[in-house]
């Protein structure tokens, strides 16, 4: 039997036993939809949350030297780190004419006369003039980002402390600095600032104060070329990989800026990857159980065929190719039909879909349902592999068959 009978065979053979195939097609289908919809809920989430961090407080990722619990920007960091940021890091930035801005990060303890101690803040050492039109989600309500200030801070506010703020109140912060001695410092108030996209999530407090990067670094005793942190605009991620090279070799960390809030966004992304794993896992337990009956079904039903083929002078070899043949025909066919349905399904969204009740957890953005490589490469290689593997069972009976035998019993 050559290669050319074989596919008319198959082909021929997929259109016999309709009900079982649209069984299986609709199995197919389903299980490549739930997957594929995980798969865009996880792109969405991480986008979104990039995007609306982009713009609040981080680039679209960032090289810290901070390591533990306070490199990303949910925690503080109240001791500086060992090592700062390589000057041949931001040689490489220069070189390639990359968007970014160097800061100094780091907890500092709020002190008031009347109460004593309060909690930590989270400093951040900026250079205002460069990074003002990158952080377009901040919304200075009242004041100014004031460059001259040299002890001038702007602070993030919520509802609740609106009134308790005034412009040109003094407070004072202690931080530990370089050589390790605890040092207060008195700030003025310039500003207050919050943001433009307020999200209803509990994920982290935005408790920033932004000061000039410069003073920051005089008042912890640096030198004018230390830095914690590197942020970096670059939504085409073009130098992603070589930046986190950099990092690597310098023992640095580059970090997305989703990743920035921790337990919040890359909790919620890790719980997704969870139910995607669960899904998949469902499926091909569901899937492998239902085609793997159904296929045994219809070997019983073609059996006196398979015989009949046999008697012919059919080699068993041949008749397990011609099957196998057929099941990889029918899960392309198959996993080409669930790809059209969500191409289908995304152009009927194409403005996404609003699903309130996890809003916060889509940074308050649209869903929108989104086909990507890799999960078409996993989807595939799942349903041909599932397939394959049902069908194990029915090509080792081929084996077995005694044509004599069968048509003895039907007789």
């Amino acid at each position: 039997m050559d290669i050319k009978t074989l596919l008319k065979l198959s082909v021929r053979n997929l259109f016999r036993h309709k009900v079982k195939n649209i069984l299986v097609v609709l199995m197919i289908v389903t299980g490549c939809v739930l997957f594929f919809i995980a798969s865009s809920l996880e792109k969405n989430i991480r986008d979104n949350w990039r995007n609306y961090l982009s713009k609040t407080v981080t680039g679209d990722y960032y090289i810290t030297s901070i390591t533990g619990i306070g490199d990303s920007y949910t925690f503080f960091n109240p001791v500086l780190p060992s090592k700062f940021i390589n000057k041949e890091l931001f040689d490489f930035l220069d070189r390639n004419n990359m968007q970014y801005s160097r800061r100094i990060r780091i907890g500092a303890k709020f002190f008031d006369e009347r109460y004593g101690f309060g909690g930590f803040n989270k400093f951040l050492g900026v250079d205002f003039a460069k990074e003002e039109k990158l952080l377009s989600n901040i919304r200075i309500f009242e004041g100014s980002f004031d460059p001259k200030a040299k002890n001038g801070i702007d602070i993030y506010v919520d509802s609740s402390w609106k009134n308790q703020i005034k412009i040109g109140t003094d407070f004072v912060f202690f931080f530990r600095a370089a050589d390790g001695g605890t040092v207060p410092y008195k700030f003025i108030v310039n500003g207050k600032f919050d943001l433009n996209e307020k999200l209803n999530n509990n994920y982290f407090r935005h408790d920033w104060v932004l000061v000039k990067s410069s003073y920051l670094s005089e008042i912890l005793r640096l030198n004018p070329d230390d830095f914690t942190d590197v942020v970096i605009w670059d939504s085409a991620e073009k130098y992603k990989e070589n930046l986190k090279a950099l990092a690597m070799r310098y023992g640095l960390k580059l970090m997305n800026s989703e990743e920035t809030i921790g337990s919040g966004t890359s909790g919620v992304i890790g719980f997704v990857r969870f139910i995607e794993f669960a899904v998949v896992i469902f499926i091909i337990i569901i899937f492998l159980i239902s085609v793997t009956n159904l296929n045994l079904m219809s070997f019983f039903e073609r059996k006196r065929e398979f015989a009949a083929m046999l008697a012919m002078g059919f080699r068993p070899l041949k008749l397990q190719l011609l099957l196998v043949t057929e099941i990889v025909l029918f899960s392309l066919i198959a996993f080409l039909i669930a790809c059209g349905f969500f191409i289908i399904l995304s152009f009927v969204f194409l403005n996404g879909i609003r699903l309130d009740f996890i809003q916060s957890v889509l940074a308050g953005r649209n869903f929108f349902l989104c086909l990507m490589p890799t999960s078409l490469v996993v989807a595939f290689v799942f349903v041909f592999v599932t397939v394959l593997v049902s069908m194990a069972y029915p090509v080792i009976l081929i084996e077995k068959i005694e044509p004599i035998e069968v048509f003895r019993n039907e007789s």
